[in-house]
């Protein structure tokens, strides 16, 4: 055999060995140092899986499962964001969305479960809100505070006329919502009754100070929405006037036996409130609700 070819099998036998060993070493974890390789190379956009593949094969001749279950992960961290149905539509800016969202999940279920209709209308000259049994109509474009405050409000319309339904064979009380009757055994008529001898007149006994608000002295309904937002977003002060009013300690004491469960937190409230003094409307206070 020449001299040169027998130089070059030597050469290429000790290639062949010193490669061998290099690759024994490697595979002493290999799983690990693919993994390692996967999160040091430069990965495309994770929508073409088949340039991710060739390119690991290439690098390190991984398999294709390692690749896929890496985009799989990555993928699961962009989830979209869950919205109650009332709440999920196109025409509800996305920040709305979320923040309507929250309200509706922190209060009582009693609202959200009877809310058929949510309407946001993003214009300055709508009104600030207005509830009825079933539907809320609020105004896009407050501050984020009045928002909570106004939805609140509204929430307390739901609540009063959607959740709480007497039955006709109890006779029709005095305390109609317009064309629509309240039944004698409906849970809202008892509320009404504490301040309330028809569904437009005081008793004759009652003063400003029977209300939490000048607002909820207007009529029964607009008295229990009022108390409402009250208990919920500044539940010191409402504390602090049923300790100064009988009439107010029943009100009170209705919306923690009946509205509010025992689990619901209400919020103590940035509003100092002076003695025997109302505001006219609760939902023009400051307050910290959901952290806005």
């Amino acid at each position: 055999m020449p001299k040169t070819l027998s130089f070059l099998l030597i050469g290429l036998t000790s290639a062949t060995i010193l490669a061998y060993g290099m690759v024994e070493a490697t595979n002493i974890d290999r799983d690990q140092h693919s993994v390692i390789r996967i999160q040091q190379m430069e990965i495309p956009a994770i929508a073409d899986v088949r340039i991710v593949e060739r390119a690991a094969a290439k690098e390190e001749s991984l398999d294709v499962v390692d690749v896929v279950e890496t985009v799989e992960v990555e993928s699961i961290e962009t989830e979209e964001v869950s919205y109650l149905p009332v709440v999920d539509q196109d025409d509800i800016r996305e920040e709305d969305k979320k923040l309507l969202n929250d309200i509706l999940m922190w209060l009582p279920s009693s609202c959200r479960d009877n809310l058929d209709h949510l309407v946001v209308r993003y214009d300055p000259s709508a009104p600030r809100g207005q509830g009825t049994s079933s539907t809320i109509l609020i105004r896009g474009g407050m501050s984020k505070k009045e928002t909570v405050s106004i939805m609140v409000h509204e929430c307390g319309h739901i609540v009063d006329l959607g959740s709480m339904q007497g039955t006709q064979d109890s006779g029709e009380s005095v305390y109609p919502d317009g064309p629509i009757p309240t039944y004698n055994n409906d849970l809202s008529a008892a509320f009404y009754s504490i301040s309330w001898s028809d569904v437009v007149s005081k008793y004759s006994t009652s003063d400003e100070n029977d209300f939490v608000s000048g607002y909820a002295a207007s009529d029964p309904f607009e008295d229990f929405a009022e108390s409402f937002i009250l208990y919920a977003l500044h539940n010191d002060a409402f504390k602090k006037m049923a300790n100064q009013n009988e009439v107010i300690s029943q009100k009170y004491d209705f919306m923690k036996n009946f509205i509010f469960n025992s689990g619901f937190e209400s919020l103590q409230g940035m509003y100092e409130l002076p003695e025997n003094e109302r505001v006219w409307d609760i939902t023009k206070l400051s307050h910290d609700a959901l952290r806005v």
